[in-house]
């Protein structure tokens, strides 16, 4: 059948497979014959005992089929024996345990299966005695019942993970007699155990040690609580870590968890549900630290939730505590650290106090307690530091015979007070803010208590008809209050009975008392603020005086100070709201401060306070007009702002000789509130001129503010009238005289008429000291010339000048040298506009300019530059036209000499016909537009604008408005153009950069070129002032430097904002035509 080394290879591997099948019946067989299997000896056995008798150490034994059922008591005996039940059932007969471990055995396992007892007695695992031998029992996945689920004899260490314990008695108990054990628990659920899931009572002589580890634990259930304690420790030394838990406690009033031992405990991350016991009860321990544990107690609780006694440290953090029940916290003795908890619900929050052998010291920071009664009680406390609490009670912080403690920055509320401080010394209260119905703080019987920067201040609403005090100090001694607020109280503090007393640096305001003295009281008041108090201070009940009361301010308030006849109180060197004192009606009636009574030494007083302030009050006067022409008095209107306390505001009216013609003054208390309507009624005596008026107020620091204006009074028309002709000549022979007028007006002199007597009416002109004036032609003999005078309000006054014509020799007809109509100026006609447009002669001469220029004048544009430069286009041929003379103020070494005569040569300038040009004088906004016009050669077509300070027989309408039709120039808000304006050296490039673009566009259709130039600062950094630059004018200067058009001055500046000069102007305009000479058509050529 087989053949060869194949053949004999094929029946080996069939014999194999047939003998697996074989035994694999075989096993299938003994499997269903016999439930138990010792994995490691490979046998099987017909039940669990058996299995365990024949069982050697280390084996592992196995129940075959799943959640079998065996009604048995086992009789553990073998060491190192692993039972997996594979979820199987063990069912004692009553009176058995489920299983019994006998003492030669020291380690076991036993997993995933039920124990189950039937007598009320029984238990489910039960560790017999075996002297000091200790067992280590490791349970996985049990659920096990019995009176006990474990009960261990003797020493032991106990795993156990997953599963449940549902005893009647005890879930785990160790036996009194024990002196080492631990356990171990990983999500095992503890219900019922009447007398505790995990309970151990040693004997203290034993000096018993124990540790406990449960994470992840159930220990009672909502439908199911714990009847008695999750975990009793009793005697001995403990190391207990509890983390991740959820507690449901019963009712059988023990404490849920309870720890009388040595050691350390630690409990975190748990829940409590606790009906009517303490959660969590320690007395001895070394160390106990309870973090982010959630606490929540139910009706019917009667004890504290925690309760320590005579721990070394406690260290609570992170915990939500939620009542009801008569206290959240108690700790007595050992040094307590309380953080970031919150307690709310209970009667009392938080009770920390000496132990009989252990001082109290105690560290509490960020807690929120909320609760009715107080929110923390210090009793006896040697050291404490409280920081950042918020804390709310009927008191919300108590401290009694406690010693070196810190409250600061909390934030108290207490329905009867909000901190109180009996019999304790040493304490320091500072930066915290109170809210109370009743009283903020009270120190009673106590000593060296420092409150500082505390805000005593009622905020609990409307609190009419309630006694309300900020500070109570009775029968204190060395207690000092500084930078502290004090408002809205009944009595913002009461100190009676003490000695030593410092109330220094603090605000009494809006109370109806601020501060109230009675009985004996030593002690110093000093740099305090008492202000808007019904009373300030009330020193009626003083009996034996002893205070140094100085530097305090006292103001604005309904009555400064009540004291009684007969104390002779010494309050000196205090400012009271006035620099004119207090008011006592006997003392200092002439004072407009604080209302004062009693005996009372208050000389001197400070005439301005001692508060901080350096704003001086705001003052505005407001005047009628700037002048007034009538007897009836000058209204005023005066408006005043004074941020804080205002002394007096005074008015002075001062003539036009700087006499004081009106001073007047006004108190405080005599002043309106912001604003106030005065008048000044001018005497007849008074003299036509200028007046001053001054506002003067002055607030409670002795700052000044003032305001001031001027006024013209101007009720007569103009005086001192004068006229001389020819210097007071008595005689002339020419027609043509020089007159010399004077007059005088408190206004000014704004206008004259001059009329020569017997000829036609002159004509309103601007007043002007001389005159050339032609007197009326005919024979020999006097003339007189009538002049009127008009003030600015429009007065007038008359006066006469005469003179004997005579002339040097007779002629028939009227005066050869009157070339002129009567009252007309004999310069020959008018001047010619600067720049008129005359086309050049048909016949020119060449001058060629210098090879280089000199340095300009001072604020002239240089024309070599700051950069060496190519030739200037300025250093070619000049064409001077036949019968243009050159400039009597433009020499040919003038800077601007070349562009002058250029630009003059084509028509485009003109002097003022006297053979002036003025390069020095600068350039009109009417001239430029002029300029442009006439060298752009703009279209009549070109919109026009109308502006209406032009008018419109003027000689630049026509070029104004050509020039702003085009875009190149623009008016201001309103509609003005203000021809006689200046130009900028920036304003005129912006106007030569729009020139460029309007003939690029205009004339060849060519785009703009100077809007897409860089930044400045990146392309001039040779110009020191290039920071003076307006932002809108920074790409057109950059163009026209760029361009060659604008080159700066010698001291390298560019001086953007000077005004440009008429001769500056000419160097730029030839430059641009010089630029643009291919598109420019010269208007004087017309090609």
């Amino acid at each position: 059948m087989f053949r060869g080394k194949a053949g004999l290879i094929l029946a080996l591997t069939f014999g194999f497979m047939l003998l697996l099948v074989l035994q694999k019946g075989y096993e299938a067989v003994a499997g269903a014959t016999y439930p138990v299997y010792n994995v490691t000896q490979r046998v099987y056995a017909s039940d669990l005992q058996a299995a365990l008798d024949g069982a050697r150490p280390g084996d592992f034994i196995q129940v075959v089929a799943q959640n079998a059922s065996f009604i048995t008591s086992l009789n553990w005996q073998v060491e190192g024996v692993t039972l997996d039940l594979n979820g199987a059932v063990i069912t004692a007969p009553s009176g058995k345990n489920a299983i019994s471990v006998a003492g030669t055995v020291y380690s076991l396992t036993l997993q995933n299966g039920t124990l189950k007892t039937s007598g009320i007695n029984d238990n489910g695992i039960e560790v017999t005695s075996a002297g000091n031998t200790c067992l280590e029992l490791r349970l996985e996945n049990m659920v096990i019942d019995g009176a006990k689920a474990v009960y261990f004899k003797r020493n032991g260490r106990l795993e156990w993970s997953g599963g449940r314990s549902g005893s009647l008695d005890h879930g785990v108990r160790v036996e009194y007699g024990v002196n080492d054990f631990s356990g171990v628990f990983r999500d095992v659920t503890f219900t019922r155990s009447s007398r505790g899931a995990i309970y151990f009572s040693g004997l203290r002589q034993n000096n018993p040690v124990t540790r406990f580890d449960l994470a992840n634990c159930r220990l009672g259930e909502d439908n199911n609580p714990l009847a008695g304690p999750a975990l009793w420790i009793e005697a001995g030394m403990t190391e207990i870590n509890i983390q991740g838990c959820t507690l449901t406690a019963g009712g059988n009033g023990s404490d849920f968890i309870h720890i009388n031992a040595s050691g350390t405990v630690s409990i975190s991350d748990s829940s409590f549900q606790c009906l009517s016991r303490t959660a969590v009860y320690t007395q001895g321990v070394n160390s106990l630290i309870l973090t982010r544990n959630r606490i929540v107690t139910r009706h019917g609780f009667e004890s504290p939730a925690i309760k320590v006694i005579s721990p070394s440290t406690v260290q609570v953090e992170g915990n939500t505590m939620m009542g009801p029940g008569p206290l959240g916290i108690m700790v007595v003795g050992g040094r307590v650290i309380l953080q970031q908890n919150q307690l709310q619900g209970f009667t009392a929050g938080i009770d920390l106090q000496k132990g009989d052998a252990m001082d109290m010291l105690v560290t509490a920071l960020e807690n929120t307690v909320t609760v009715d009664g107080t929110a923390f009680t210090l009793n006896s406390a040697l050291e404490g530091n409280l920081q950042g609490n918020e804390l709310k009670g009927d008191i919300a912080l108590q401290l009694l015979s406690s010693q070196g403690v810190q409250v600061e920055n909390n934030f108290l509320q207490g329905s009867s007070a909000a901190l109180l401080v009996s019999s304790s010394q040493g304490v320091t209260v500072r930066g915290n803010t109170f809210t109370y119905n009743a009283t903020g703080i009270s120190v009673l019987n106590s000593r060296n208590v420092s409150i500082n920067a505390c805000d005593l201040s009622c905020r609990s609403g409307d609190t009419a008809g309630t006694d309300i005090t900020g500070l109570l100090i009775d029968n204190g001694s060395g207690v000092s209050v500084t930078k502290s607020t004090f408002s809205r109280n009944s009595t913002g503090v009461i100190v009676t009975g003490s000695s030593a007393v410092t109330l220094r640096e603090s605000s009494w305001k809006n109370n109806g008392t601020g501060l109230r003295l009675a009985g004996r009281v030593e002690g110093e008041v000093t740099g305090n603020t008492i202000t808007a108090n019904a009373v300030g201070l009330d020193l009626l009940q003083v009996t034996e005086p002893n205070l140094r009361f100085i530097g305090n301010n006292i103001y604005n308030n309904e009555q400064g100070l009540l004291a009684s006849p007969g104390n002779n109180l010494a309050v000196l060197e205090n400012y009271w709201g006035s620099s004119s004192g207090p008011y006592h009606a006997a003392l200092n009636p002439q004072g407009h401060g604080d209302k004062i009574t009693g005996d009372l030494s208050f000389t001197p007083w400070a005439p301005y306070a001692y508060y901080e302030d350096d704003t001086p009050p705001q003052v505005s006067l407001a005047l009628p007009g700037e002048m007034w022409l009538t007897d009836e008095p000058v209204p005023l209107q005066v408006s005043l702002a004074e941020e804080k306390w205002l002394d007096r505001v005074m008015l002075g009216v001062y003539g036009p000789g700087g006499e004081t013609v009106m001073a007047k003054s006004w108190w405080r208390d005599e002043w309106p509130p912001s604003s106030a309507s005065l008048s000044w009624e001018p005497d007849t005596k008074d003299k036509d001129g200028v007046y001053r008026f001054t506002v003067l107020a002055i607030d409670g620091k002795g700052n000044q503010g003032e305001a001031g204006d001027y006024l013209i009074l101007d009720r007569q028309p103009p005086t001192v009238l004068q006229v001389c002709i020819n210097n007071e000549a008595e005689e002339t022979s020419s027609l043509t005289v020089e007159l010399t007028l004077r007059a005088a007006d408190a206004n000014g002199i704004d206008a004259m008429m001059i009329t020569n007597e017997g000829g036609p009416p002159g004509e309103w002109e601007s007043y002007r000291e001389t005159r050339s004036w032609q007197l009326l032609p005919g024979p020999p003999g006097s003339r007189q010339v009538i002049v009127h005078f008009r003030d600015g309000a429009g007065r007038e006054s008359v006066t006469t000048a005469s003179i004997i014509f005579k002339p040097l020799r007779e002629s028939s007809g009227s005066d050869s040298e009157s070339s002129g109509g009567p009252g007309q100026d004999p310069g020959g006609g008018s001047s010619e506009e600067p720049e008129s447009i005359k086309p050049p002669a048909e016949n020119t001469t060449w001058r060629g300019s210098k090879g280089s220029q000199d340095s300009p004048e001072k604020n002239s544009e240089d024309m070599s530059g700051v950069e060496s430069e190519e030739p200037s286009k300025e250093q070619v041929p000049v064409r001077v036209p036949q019968g243009v003379a050159e400039f009597v103020d433009v020499p040919p070494e003038h800077w601007a000499w070349p562009a002058i005569m250029a630009l003059a040569g084509e028509g485009l300038l003109r002097g003022d016909g006297e053979g002036r040009f003025y390069p020095d004088a600068p350039l009109s906004r009417a001239e430029m537009a002029a300029l442009l016009d006439r060298m752009l050669d703009i279209t009549p077509d070109t919109p026009r604008v109308k502006w209406v300070d032009i008018p419109p027989d003027s000689w630049y309408a026509s070029a104004v408005a050509r020039a702003t039709g085009a875009g190149l120039m623009e008016g201001y808000t309103g509609g003005t153009f203000r021809p006689l304006q200046g130009v900028s050296r920036e304003q005129a490039v912006i106007i030569l950069a729009r020139a460029a673009e309007w003939l690029l566009s205009s004339k060849i259709k060519a785009p703009p070129t100077w809007q897409a130039v860089d930044p400045l600062p990146h392309i001039l950094p040779s110009f020191p002032d290039e920071s003076d630059i307006s932002p809108p004018a920074q790409r057109a200067v950059l163009w026209a430097v760029k361009e060659g058009l604008l080159r700066g001055y010698p001291d390298g500046t560019l001086r953007p904002l000077a005004p440009m000069t008429r001769g500056e102007a000419a160097v730029l305009m030839e430059r641009f035509r010089m630029k643009f000479r291919q598109i420019i058509i010269p208007a004087a050529t017309g090609t």
